[in-house]
């Protein structure tokens, strides 16, 4: 095991759109040396989402991998490259093509672009794009580092293996998607730092697995000698009987003397279709029939799933793929808005009343003849973010077609958004944010002029 030192814990993902996604996208991150941290970028691919050719009697997907990493406080580029890849095609397997991707970068914030495209169809082409801050941690304290979830982890000697790292193969999960044909979670986790001659000799070393709301679900401790520098937590949780929903996994270390303490989390999905919830059983049975839900048509329920995707994670947006009934999607959107009730006391859920206000806005606001307010730029940027402090908006001009500039100043200490009508049609279009995981074009300009 390596002396290192650590990467302290920042997480901003964010995931493009796509109607055909290629790709599922996850990371973590672990110690490097006293300057740098180590990023792991896991990927797998949707076989399926790919246009194979056939060569040789063998279907094959081909297609090319491209990554871009930016230091954010420079705007220097620390690496961009693109890799082409082809493999059979294997129709029992949707996500089988799995890889990871290390890089080993100085203390800093980074901007990461991931994108995947078909070399067959020029249509069919998937991008992520997040940030990610490395931390020089705090000497002569332990630490710990991001959680990687796997569908398999194992002792082995064979370092030529993509998933080898410190006597393990570790398989990651990429879409962090569990249950009925993954009923064991595996998880792996560094823990560095831990041998300080002046402290007690144990460390107490804790997984906790709570609910969407916060209960706990399970624990385990055990005690950590401090005999080594730095040491692998690799373990397994069984969800086989948990009911469906998203859970968040927890690794802590802590002394008992000095009260220090490190932690980190992971959110993961569970899918399992034949485990009731049964506190979701309790007021189902009261409350979904006297819900807006209960009674709407395939249409309807498709919309509110729609309007909702904006805040739906990806692993209910996995759940509500596997729904084949109307009864079942009513009972869905029923639940997604219930679990996301701060206070289910009470006769209202504000949270999903505001939601609602701010679709009707986006639609009184920002519909044109091509489509509804909520559907477009501005009207999810609404939805999401809420009202802006501030809108300059710039009508059209000799030599400029019309665009606003938006800007929220309780978001992240300031941020802006550009939106212009690029088609002519009242349509506009994001051009242009300085909000940490949005569209980000400095040259935005350039697509509103018209000299």
């Amino acid at each position: 095991m390596r002396r290192l030192a650590v990467v302290v814990l920042f997480l901003s993902v964010f995931a493009v759109a796509q109607k055909n996604p290629l790709f599922d996208l996850d990371y973590a991150r672990f110690a490097g040396d006293d300057t740098s941290g180590i990023v792991e970028i896991y990927y797998s691919f949707y076989q399926n989402a790919f246009n194979p050719v056939e060569k040789e009697g063998t279907k094959l997907i081909i297609g090319a991998i491209g990554i871009y990493i930016e230091n954010l406080k420079d705007g220097t580029i620390q690496f961009k490259r693109e890799y082409n890849f082809n493999a059979p095609l294997v129709d029992s397997v949707k996500n089988n093509l799995t890889g990871v991707l290390r890089f080993r970068l100085k203390f800093g914030d980074y901007k990461f672009a991931f994108s995947v495209k078909d070399m067959v169809s020029d249509d069919r082409n998937d991008t992520a794009k997040f940030s990610i801050q490395l931390k020089e941690p705090v000497k002569d304290k332990f630490q710990i580092s991001d959680i990687e979830v796997a569908t398999k982890i194992e002792k082995s000697d064979n370092d030529s293996s993509t998933f080898y790292k410190n006597t393990y193969e570790v398989v990651p999960n990429v879409a962090t998607v569990f249950g009925e044909n993954l009923p064991v979670v595996f998880y792996y986790v560094e823990l560095y730092n831990l041998n300080k001659e002046d402290d007690p000799e144990l460390l107490i070393l804790e997984r906790i697995l709570t609910n969407d709301k916060n209960e706990e679900v399970s624990r385990k401790r055990r005690y950590i000698p401090r005999k080594n520098a730095s040491i692998v937590e690799a373990n397994t949780i069984n969800i086989s009987k948990l009911p469906t929903g998203t859970y968040n996994i927890t690794v802590a270390l802590f002394d008992s003397l000095s009260n220090d303490i490190v932690m980190s989390t992971k959110k993961i999905f569970v899918f399992n279709s034949q485990v009731i919830d049964s506190v979701a059983t309790k007021y189902s049975d009261n409350e979904f029939l006297s819900s807006e839900f209960a009674t709407m048509s395939e249409e309807e329920i498709e919309e509110a799933f729609e309007q909702a995707k904006y805040i739906i994670s990806k692993g209910e947006e996995k759940q509500w793929d596997q729904l084949k009934d109307i009864e079942g999607k009513r009972n869905f959107m029923f639940n997604f808005w219930r679990n996301r009730d701060a206070d289910q006391n009470t006769a209202v859920n504000e949270f999903k009343r505001e939601y609602y206000k701010r679709i009707e806005y986006a639609n009184q606001a920002f519909s044109s003849f091509q489509r509804k307010g909520w559907k477009t730029d501005r009207g999810r940027c609404h939805i999401v973010y809420g009202r802006p402090s501030e809108i300059d908006r710039y009508p059209s001009q000799l030599d400029s077609k019309p665009y606003e500039i938006w800007r929220f100043d309780d978001i992240e200490g300031g941020v802006e958004f550009v939106f212009g009508d690029i088609s002519g049609f009242g349509d506009y279009k994001l051009l242009h944010s300085t909000k940490r995981g949005e569209l980000r074009d400095d040259a935005w300009k350039n697509r509103v002029q018209t000299l």
